[in-house]
């Protein structure tokens, strides 16, 4: 007995964020029809853009993620007080055995600024934003966020997401000093607490001979790796490369057993415990672990401090040393904030590590795609002006016998807010098939 199709109609209204969104996808079982697409432009004074784009996704089994994107329109400029219309007659999005069709929103405006802590309080919805940047918003204004990445507990343990979704407007209720920080209320989820991270990283593909291998020395050897894949923590700073057969070596460990540092011209001169194999010599590259060696100071009520810090630019870093005698030698960390002597307390077993192998990275040679834009464009690192930019050379911390890792510096970036410019609406006829 045949069923009739069953017909169901759409209203989809969001305001148009940052970045890509995906506006619509056809379920499993239907057909949809695009009646109807426009977005208005509901700033003040503002020229905002707009590219629409229908996108066609394979499931196929041998071709399961192939994209075709067909834009409806590119860049289209919107005036004030004025609206575009996209779609004005039938535009048809399928879900197949072979394809999955969507419809894809991408806005361009002013005012755009990266997010860099986010706080949530689940009970009360309070918010409180931190961006990069001033943000130059006032209290009430309306605004739209996009790409955080929470962690947060569930059922299945703890789980990533991505949030506002589905996107939604917001309205600025205080503004912090500075100019940022800000504070909104984004809603309620009891017994559910989120903790903001920075935006994850994909790794799309990377470019011939993009790793230059070296030695213990940091001189090149003339070996290349092409790495097929890479797995960014911005949290810790650690990439993780995989490249068949790689040839390099894990770094040895060491315990320094004193350390006398001049915080005025920032050299720290280190005895170890005993010496590896092979010997300390000038131009090799050693690194602290975070709070691994201790020093008092008289500075202010006094105390001990463990260095490095987090916020300290020898963290994470393989810094080459110099003068060396036996298993002392010299190493550059940099000056200290104040000259009050520092006096040696103790050190962390094993919490220096002296590179074995080395590496550098070409510029913009490793594409990645982050949530901080919903994953909707390409981006090229290292960038000349990265922590890891031109020649900079990097110590290999772990590895096995098909990957390696490397400390490619911390981000704190995850997610993008700027002011409410553009509202989006359509209405959809959906078909089921099936």
């Amino acid at each position: 007995m045949a069923v009739a199709p069953l017909n169901k109609f759409l209203t989809i209204a969001v305001p148009v964020a940052p970045g890509e969104q995906t506006i619509y996808k056809a379920p499993v079982g239907t057909s949809a029809i695009v009646l109807y697409a426009q977005v208005a432009n509901v700033g003040v004074n503002t020229y905002p853009t707009v590219t629409f784009t229908h996108r066609r996704t394979s499931v196929a089994t041998r071709t399961a993620g192939n994209i075709r994107n067909n834009r409806i329109i590119k860049d289209g400029e919107i005036p004030p007080n004025d609206s575009l219309i996209l779609v004005d007659g039938r535009l048809v999005l399928e879900r197949t055995a072979l394809a999955s069709d969507s419809i894809v929103l991408t806005g361009g405006q002013t005012g755009i600024t990266t997010i860099n802590d986010v706080k949530y309080d689940h009970v009360t919805g309070l918010t409180t934003v931190t961006t990069l940047d001033p943000h130059n918003f006032s209290v009430n204004d309306e605004i739209t966020m996009a790409g955080i990445a929470f962690t947060c507990p569930s059922t299945a343990g703890i789980t990533s997401a991505i949030f506002p979704a589905p996107q939604v407007a917001f309205v600025v209720q205080k503004v912090g000093a500075g100019n940022t920080n800000f504070e909104t209320n984004t809603g309620i989820v009891k017994t559910l607490p989120h903790t903001y991270r920075p935006a994850f990283h994909r790794f799309i593909r990377s470019d011939v001979n993009s790793i230059n291998v070296a030695n213990i020395t940091g001189s090149l050897t003339g070996a290349e790796l092409t790495p097929t894949n890479a797995l960014y923590d911005p949290i810790s700073g650690i990439t993780t490369f995989t490249a068949a057969s790689h040839g390099l070596t894990e770094s040895t460990s060491l315990t320094a057993q004193t350390a006398v540092y001049d915080p005025v011209v920032g050299i720290m001169t280190v005895t170890v415990t005993s010496g590896p194999t092979p010997a300390l010599a000038n131009d090799q590259y050693v690194k602290f672990e975070q709070g691994s060696i201790r020093f008092s100071c008289n500075y202010g009520s006094g105390g001990t401090e463990s260095y490095p810090r987090f916020t300290d630019p020898a963290r994470g870093r393989y810094l080459k040393i110099s003068n060396v005698s036996g298993t002392t030698f010299e190493v550059d960390v940099g000056v200290g904030n104040v000259s009050n002597t520092h006096t040696f307390v103790d050190a962390d077993n094993n919490g220096i590590k002296r590179a074995r192998s080395t590496v550098t990275l070409d510029i913009e040679s490793l594409v990645f795609k982050c949530s901080q834009d919903n994953y909707g464009s390409e981006h090229r690192y290292p960038r000349a002006t990265d922590p890891v930019g031109v020649n900079t050379i990097l110590g290999i911390d772990r590895v096995d016998a098909n990957t390696f890792s490397v400390f490619t510096g911390i981000s704190t970036s995850g997610g993008l807010v700027g002011p409410l410019q553009m509202e989006f609406i359509c209405s959809i006829l959906e078909n089921s098939t099936s």
